[in-house]
């Protein structure tokens, strides 16, 4: 029987997540046996799959990662991008003609 790596503790949602520059990418949104879902916040708000092996240890709440960001974006999946428009996340105004706001007040 193997013993487990004492420097990888159970990855839990809300871990905050650390790649190899020691720069916060974001937080862990999902935790499987093999992979973990972190939604990365840094540059590209998106969903990344990110496979146990990149883990380079786990300390109370926060997940190091053994790869770059440029090596994230090749060894990684990607799952969903949410790309932010000049107003936010591509939020539509919500039109109110001026006599309705007077009427309002």
């Amino acid at each position: 029987m193997q013993r487990r790596s004492p420097r990888r503790g159970p990855i839990q949602f809300g871990m905050h997540v650390f790649d190899a520059h020691e720069q916060l990418l974001g937080s862990v949104v999902l935790a499987r046996k093999d992979h973990f879902v972190m939604r990365q916040e840094l540059g590209i708000n998106q969903l990344v799959a990110v496979p146990a092996v990149a883990v380079a240890g786990v300390v109370g709440g926060i997940v190091f990662l053994s790869l770059t960001p440029g090596e994230i974006e090749i060894f990684c999946r990607t799952l969903e991008r949410k790309e932010r428009g000049s107003s936010g996340f591509g939020l539509l105004p919500r039109l109110v003609p001026p006599q309705k706001l007077a009427e309002q007040q």
